[in-house]
């Protein structure tokens, strides 16, 4: 079969169907559709009453293919938003009816879809009550394997996914190119060069694109590799210009067992010890998953010997004058505790934190200003009046926030609600026109119009919440400029 409007052509080379009243059964089936293959059998029951009393489909098919190509079945064209009318038209939420109970068993050696080339793809895909269920899906693909358990449900207004994945030994840096959700979670997997496993638990709700919201967004997994290497990650770079080192900017981590959990919009990773060159360092925090800000914190106890550039040399020098004024014992050998927090997002990382005053008198031309500086590193205190100024102010800062994070809620909360009671009264009167319906004809008639009706009403709910977040996000960006502004005096000051 060819057509002008299918870029493919379709061969079907056997199919059997046998009817009775009770079932439709598909003993074999065979096709050639481009270059994939299909091969399928099974059977529907209650087929009459499904298509006469909008009764339960049941059916269990086998779908078995060599190559199923599936780039091949899409577009080229892409539909802009004044082509289609409204995003409505361009995306929507995947529907799961409710009168289907639907079992698929398939085995696909070769699968392609979006560039992405997979193999032994198999596993079952069950339809009922609107639910999705995924059981023992399989594939290799990027390197490793991927196996995915979990469901997706549309029985509620709002969708839901709640799926596990277990990864081994996939590429890093090709998961991160080929998948945005990795990209997302993990940034720094488009600078690694290695592989890696994980077990990835994930519960959210999606919103019209399919996409997961990102407040609702719940989560854990554990990540492990042998051994990956890094490379142009901004935080590393960060890192290295504040210490003064430049080869962290380049690591090689050995067999890293790192465990996280995603909730409320953060990915937060438990403590874990990494070397960089050769210090152990520990890490820990959290980073947004939509705006990427990173909240880490990296402890380590830096060597005298690892001080960049010729300070090591002058260390030993400062550190004898040290010891005759003081009469202490501190060498070269000595270490000084690190104290480092990541700020910022991915692209513009800030460093900020304590490196021990030690090092920071040593950092210094100090072989002509030994005097002063062992003063100052004995008086060395912050003026305590700027201290009470600064917590002041910060005091105060918090107080905006809390005020205005307040403000906030209430805002939101109130728009949520209106933007619910407006919702529930436009469903019920499209369910009152669904329900009116006397016969199949009328029923699939007010079907269209019920679901148009509850289309309009979710946009508008939809809008009524978007313009209270957006009102809320205006009242804290001004409460943060506040504070801000109110903190940075006191410390001008």
């Amino acid at each position: 079969f060819k057509s002008e409007g299918v870029a493919y052509d379709m061969n079907i080379i056997v199919a059997y169907l046998n009817f009775n009243p009770s079932h439709v059964e598909l003993s074999n089936f065979k096709s050639k559709i481009g270059r994939s293959d299909i091969s399928a059998s099974g059977k529907f029951d209650n087929y009459l009453a499904y298509a006469l009393k909008d009764e339960m489909l049941s059916g269990v098919f086998n779908m078995q293919s060599e190559l199923l190509d599936l780039s091949e079945f899409t577009s080229d064209e892409k539909v802009t938003s004044e082509q289609a009318g409204t995003e409505e038209e361009i995306m929507g939420i995947i529907e799961v009816p409710s009168n289907i109970d639907f079992t698929l068993n398939a085995n696909i050696d070769r699968l392609i879809y979006d560039d992405i080339d997979m193999a032994n793809a198999k596993g079952k895909i069950m339809l009922k009550d609107r639910v999705a269920v995924f059981k023992d899906l399989s594939l290799d693909m990027l390197g490793g394997n991927v196996k995915v358990n979990g469901d997706y449900d549309t029985s509620s207004e709002v969708p839901k996914m709640d799926i596990d994945f277990d990864i081994t030994e996939m590429d890093i840096n090709q998961a991160a190119n080929s998948f945005y959700t990795i990209e997302k979670m993990a940034p720094i997997a488009k600078s690694c060069r290695g592989k890696f496993s994980t077990n990835l638990s994930l519960k959210a709700s999606l919103d019209q694109n399919m996409t997961p919201i990102e407040e609702t967004i719940r989560g854990k997994g554990r990540v492990k590799t042998k051994s990956v290497s890094v490379e142009k990650f901004e935080p590393l770079n960060k890192l290295a210009s504040e210490l003064g080192i430049e080869k962290l900017a380049k690591q090689r981590f050995e067999n890293l067992d790192i465990s996280y959990k995603m909730d409320n919009g953060k990915i937060i990773v438990d403590p874990f010890v990494v070397n960089l060159e050769g210090v152990p360092a520990t890490i820990s925090g959290s980073m947004t998953l939509l705006k990427q800000e990173l909240d880490y914190g990296l402890k380590m106890d830096l060597p005298v010997a690892k001080l960049p550039g010729n300070i090591g040399s002058q260390t030993a020098g400062v550190l004898g004058q040290l010891n005759e004024k003081f009469g202490t014992n501190i060498s070269t050998a000595t270490t000084i505790p690190v104290s480092l927090k990541i700020g910022g997002t991915i692209d513009k990382p800030t460093i900020s934190g304590n490196y021990g005053e030690l090092v920071k008198e040593q950092s210094k031309e100090l072989k002509d200003q030994v005097k002063e500086e062992v003063k100052e590193i004995i008086t060395e205190k912050v003026d305590q009046a700027k201290v009470e100024a600064i917590a002041k102010a910060k005091e105060l800062a918090a107080k905006i926030i809390q005020t205005a994070q307040a403000q906030s809620d209430k805002l939101v909360s109130e728009a949520t609600k209106q933007a619910e009671d407006l919702r529930a009264k436009g469903y019920a009167e499209a369910k009152k026109v669904e329900d009116s319906a006397k016969n199949v004809l009328e029923k699939a008639a007010k079907r269209a119009l019920a679901d148009k009706a509850r289309k309009e009403t979710d946009k508008q709910a939809d809008g009524i919440i978007a313009k209270a977040n957006e009102q809320a996000a205006a009242i804290m960006s001004k409460a943060q400029s506040d504070s801000d502004a109110l903190i940075q005096k006191a410390e001008n000051q």
